[in-house]
């Protein structure tokens, strides 16, 4: 296993792809890296929250937009739209929440 800058935990594939059986290059400088290394579930997940947050905040931005537009009355159903896409992410983050607990009850 192995940690990166973001945090994250990086475990190593078993057996080695072909292409860094015999590989002297150190990974961090190799493009092949990502055939070597994947993230933990745990830290899949994360990953996940993470970006459903990002995603989450770029719809409240849309949103915003069109609720300071003066036409507010036919951007109604597209903000619904968008109120609907929210709900749905924040879904997605609490069952990947629960995945990382059922995996650090696992765990522990």
């Amino acid at each position: 296993m192995a940690k990166n800058n973001s945090g994250f935990t990086y475990i190593e594939i078993d057996p080695l792809p072909e292409c860094c059986i015999d590989c002297k290059e150190d990974c961090y400088n190799c493009d092949n890296a990502g055939e070597r290394w994947q993230l933990s579930p745990k830290d899949e997940y994360k990953k996940l929250i993470k970006y459903k947050i990002t995603y989450i905040k770029y719809l409240q931005r849309q949103i915003a937009e069109l609720q300071e537009d003066n036409a507010k009355e036919k951007h109604n159903k597209r903000i619904a739209v968008l109120e609907e896409y929210i709900k749905a992410a924040k879904i997605d983050i609490v069952e990947y929440t629960r995945a990382i607990d059922r995996l650090e009850a696992e765990e522990g």
